[in-house]
This record gives C-alpha cells, structure tokens and sequence, in this order.
C-alpha cells in the first residue's frame, strides 16, 4: 500500500497513489476526479482519494492486484486470438462506464490494463495529461489516436475506442498496430497509415472490429456502448466452446458511416474508374473549411481549393506545415513569417525579425520550434504555437550568403541550412555549425533528410545544376552523386523507406539508391519544375508539383495550376486549379506544402508584381485531397 498525506482514509483499501507534475488545470483535474468518483468499478479501477490542491497534486486509486497486459503478453507472448473478443468486451464495459460520467481516459494502452482474478480492469482514470507524452520513446506515442496528436485539447470519447482497438491489437499479435523503432514514424503511421493488422489475417471478424476502432476519422468509429452491445451479444454462453471469432458482419450492422464517408468512398469508386489512385482523393488529415457532413455534395469539383489565407503584402516564397498537420507556416518576400490555422482558415501569429525576404522555414519535428531563414543571411528559430522570438541562431556574411533552404533532422538533432553554394549544419540549440558540406558550384536551393537521417540530398542552381548531391550526416562526408545529365533539378525528396529518391526539374525521375539508377522517369508540358512537397507515406507517396508550361498560344502562362501524382511506377495525374483570379496571367505559384498523409495540399499564389487596380493581393490557397 503507497500512502500519501492527505489520504482520507487509506486503510480501506490498498491504493495507488500518482503524484502529478507538469503543467495541469487543477480546476479541470479536480472536476474530473469528482465525475470519476461515480464510474462503476466492474470493469476500472476505483477513485479512492485526490487533491488538487496541493503540491503537487495527487490522485489514489484503488489497487488492483494483476499484471499489466503488457507484463502478461512479455512473459507467456500474445493471447490466444480467440479470447481477444472476450477482452474486447470487458475493456468496453469499462470504457463505456467511463464515458457514462462524462470522462475521457485519453491514456489507454497496454500498461493500463490490469488482469486482474476477477477479469481485467482499466486503469489510470482521470489523470491522463491533455497533452501527448513528450515523443522520447516510441511506446509512449503507439496507441495514441490521431487527434491526439494532432489537437490534443479537442479529443473526445472516439479518442479512448482507437486506443482500444490498439490494444486489442497488442494483445492478439503482441506489437501495435502502428510500431516503429522511431517516434516520428510511429506519428506518422498513427496520422497517415492504415493500421498493420496483417496479424489478424485468420480472424476477419475480429480485424474487422480493430480496423473500425482505428478509424482515422473520429465520427466514423464506434462508440464504447455500440462495441459492448454487440460484442455482448456475440460472446459465448457459461459452459460452450469459445467462438473463435465474432459472426460475419456484425459491426457493419451495429453502426453505419457518415454520409461524409460514403461520399469519400463514392469519390474513391469514381477515382478508380478514371484510373486515378482512390487515395489521394481520401480524409486522411485535418483541412479547411471543409463542408459540414450534410452540406457535401456530389457535384462539388474537389480540384478547386476551398480556403484562401490572405495577409502577405509582398510574394509568398515558403511554406511549411506543422507536426500537428494543421498549422501552416509561410514566409513572404514583406520580412514576415505567419502562422495559420487550416480548419479554421485564419491568421494565429505573426513573426518578424528578419531584415530581408524569408526564403525557407522548416518545423522540427518534436520542441515545437520553427525554424526560419531568408535573404538577411540569418538562420532564427521561433516559438511554433505563440510565433515569439527564440533566437537568432546564426549569421552568415558573405555577399552571397542568403538562405534559401533548411531541412531538419527527423529526430530534430540537426539543421541543414543552404547558404549559399554550401550547406551548414547545424546544431538547433546553439546554432554552431558542426560540418560544413561544399562541392555545388551554384546557389543550393534545396535540401532533403532521409526518413531515418543518416543521408542527406541536395540540388543547386546554375552550372552543375543536374547533379543531385548525396552526404553523410554523420560525418559531413559526401555519400555520392546522381545525374550529371541535362537535366536540371530544383527539388528532390526520399521516398517513406528511404530507398528511392524522387527529383523534379524539367522532369520527374525516381531514383532507386541501391542500384544508383532511374527506375521512372515523366516528362509532362512544363518547361520546368518552379516549386513541389511531398510526403512520406508507405507504398507509393504524393508527389505536388507546379512549373512554367504553354498554354499552346506561345504565352507562358507561369505557374497557373498544380499536378499531384502518385510515385508508383505508373504516374497518374491530378490537376488542381487556383481559384477564380482577376489577373488572368501572371499569377506564379511560388510555394507548395503538403502535410502528412496528403489530407491538404497548399499552394502560395502570387500576383504579378505591378498589379492594375483590379489585381489581387498574394494569397495562400488550400485543397482537400
């Protein structure tokens, strides 16, 4: 028994007491723990005691003797698959008890389910931190649900039933659905992928049951009381075989999809039919404005954007979206770097400092710092919520030492800075740089770490400006070259495993880095590629590019749409159009970003510089894929 000064009466009961620090709500803690104290402890741990009050904060629970699930399935290894929906229920009974007095667990994973004699129980109720464990190690991350992630003050109960259906999967297969050895991958797999649940193959019903639990989108899955009615329905009776797995089709009769879904799938359908990918027409990640779900309609043209940012009074040269994938960062030939908020199509902060056009900003991927350079020469870093000046990491002064590229490091342990014809990097906490990389003879103008960060790309402009430049980032030393033809290459990306390199200039190549040879090559209309994204994912990526083409009138017509492709073999083609313009030329498309997953495409549209007076200001046009 732990006891705590201040436990009303700990002789009643062992009790677990937890000790809170960080940043915490003491007004919200001690409503919860109140609403908890009414939870039926069946199938949860009992809410002994708290203060809120005091320093620091605590909470006792009820001891439950047991093993965790995690203790358990480490020593005997998985359950047998056939008991799992046993499981399942008792977790949602649990669950649905929990959400019956208005709480949110917010922290269900292996570790906080206890087998106990008399079945298993879920516990750590009512203390579980609004905000993500701090992404040190990959475990801490592997059963958190999208939106957790993403805004974490705005979870609801769908939160608690991906987390299940994590568990659940742990407990049959002995792995997450979503496990990688690095935590910015196990994000990305979280937000962006569908879940590995190939364990489950020989159990459709119950891989039906996780798959539905793991739902990216929130409103789609179950709800705890739907999981505990059904799965009650279908548990054996005392005395009977164990059924092996739950009856063909009895989650898609207990709930039904949105008709936001059944659109999506509709458009998937039709994407097929057109010989277009369905997934880059699919919700996979938070976007603008999108129509509230009775409002969609079939005839809407998914190629028009459906929100446009305004604020920059000169070009918009850089964009970048946030970890969260809903924060967008952009900088702007005015000095300014802003910050907006996709869903709610609106400026958050503003951030000046810079003398010069901001020429790049980079996220890192985990201290939630922006990092941002431009033609003053200097490298800054930023507060990436409030936009607040950190520090001016670095100042570069030869004449031609502007910034115009930064890529950081997947573990955020470095930043590679293109100044000029080198690249400098950089350590992110004192801005030293700890190698310095030369060997372009013109401006570099963009830079690429590999998903697990040993290697790091580069091109640069003018002469030599075919050649895509391989490094170590270990040791600074150069890892090789690619090309050295006629092309010309203004971006370059790795594919999600790090074994291709996709690069873009007067066409697209993919490179495949064990063979050091083109494995695809596509050349489209544009005379050059100006500006591209991509993102990561398993399987075949999203690859956004614009450039110069003809409008086959011999006008150059600069930029005017963007193309999504997918970075299979078979290259298929979307065009997404800018939104209506009164300048019918001259609009480039300066800058693109796409978040994670490829759920919103933004593209900086920039009017010419001497508009008449019907021109438009630069706006920054979003897309839901």
């Amino acid at each position: 028994m732990v006891e705590s000064p201040g436990l009303s009466d700990p002789r009643q009961a062992d009790a677990v007491v937890k000790r809170l620090r960080g940043a915490l709500d003491r007004e919200e803690f001690a409503r919860e723990v109140e609403a908890a104290r009414g939870i039926d402890g069946r199938r949860t741990a009992r809410i002994v005691d708290a203060d809120a009050s005091a320093e620091p904060p605590w909470l006792a629970t009820e001891f439950v003797p047991g093993p965790t699930l995690r203790e358990r399935i480490a020593r005997e290894g998985p359950l047998p698959p056939h008991t799992v929906p046993r499981l399942a229920a008792d977790l949602a009974e649990g669950l649905a008890a929990i959400h019956a007095c208005g709480v949110v667990h917010r922290g269900l994973d292996p570790d906080h389910v206890v087998l106990a004699d008399d079945g298993p129980r879920i516990v750590g109720i009512a203390h579980a931190p609004r905000t993500p464990p701090e992404p040190t190690d990959p475990a801490a991350c592997a059963y958190l649900s999208p939106e957790q992630l993403r805004t974490p003050d705005l979870v609801t109960r769908a939160t608690d039933v991906f987390s299940l259906g994590s568990v659940l999967a742990f407990a049959a297969t002995g792995s997450s659905p979503f496990e990688a050895t690095s935590t910015a991958t196990v994000v990305h797999r979280i937000t962006s992928e569908p879940p590995a649940l190939s364990g489950l193959a020989p159990y459709p019903d119950l891989r039906e049951l996780v798959a539905a639990c793991l739902a990216k989108e929130p409103g789609t899955r179950p709800t705890a009381e739907a999981l505990l009615e059904r799965l009650s329905a279908t548990m054996p009776r005392p005395g009977t075989a164990p059924a092996d797995a739950l009856p063909a089709g009895t989650l898609a009769r207990k709930w039904r999809p949105t008709r936001r879904t059944a659109l999506l799938a509709a458009t998937a359908a039709a994407a097929t039919a057109l010989a277009v990918p369905a997934y880059l027409l699919r919700d996979s990640a938070p976007a603008a404005k999108s129509p509230a779900p009775d409002d969609v309609s079939p005839t809407r043209d998914a190629t028009r954007p459906v929100a446009r940012l305004t604020g920059h009074t000169g070009p918009v040269t850089c964009l970048a979206f946030a970890p969260d994938n809903r924060v967008l960062a952009s900088g702007g030939a005015d000095r300014t770097v802003r910050l907006w908020d996709t869903v709610e199509a609106r400026e958050t902060a503003r951030c000046k400092g810079h003398a010069g056009a901001v020429r790049a900003v980079a996220y890192s991927p985990h201290d939630r710092t922006l990092f941002t350079g431009g033609d003053d020469g200097t490298l800054r870093a930023w507060d990436a919520r409030t936009g607040a000046a950190r520090a001016e990491l670095a100042t570069y002064k030869g004449k031609f030492d502007g910034v115009r590229c930064l890529a950081v490091h997947p573990e955020g342990a470095t930043v590679a800075v293109g100044v000029g014809s080198r690249i400098e990097l950089v350590d992110p906490a004192t801005g030293r740089s700890r190698a310095t990389l030369t060997g372009h003879s013109g401006r570099v103008n963009w830079v690429a770490f590999s998903p697990d960060g040993t290697m790091l790309a580069s091109v640069a402009a003018g002469r030599g400006a075919g050649t895509i430049r391989l490094w170590e980032t270990r040791t600074g030393r150069a890892a090789g070259e690619l090309g050295g033809g006629g092309d010309a290459y203004a971006r370059v990306f790795f594919s999600f495993g790090g074994r291709r390199l996709i690069a873009g200039g007067s066409r697209i190549q993919i490179w495949d880095l064990g063979t050091r040879k083109v494995v695809a090559t596509h050349q489209d209309d544009r005379e050059h590629l100006s500006a591209a994204a991509f993102t990561q994912r398993e399987g075949p990526g999203l690859l956004a590019e614009c450039g110069r083409e003809s409008d086959g009138t011999g006008r150059d017509t600069a930029e005017r749409s963007v193309r999504l492709w997918s970075t299979s073999d078979h290259l298929y083609p979307v065009t997404f159009a800018p939104g209506p313009l009164k300048v019918p030329h001259g609009a480039p498309i300066g800058a693109l970003a796409l978040n994670e997953g490829g759920g919103t495409l933004a593209g900086a549209l920039n009017p010419a510089p001497t508009p008449d007076e019907d021109g438009e200001p630069p706006s920054i046009q979003l897309w839901n894929l």
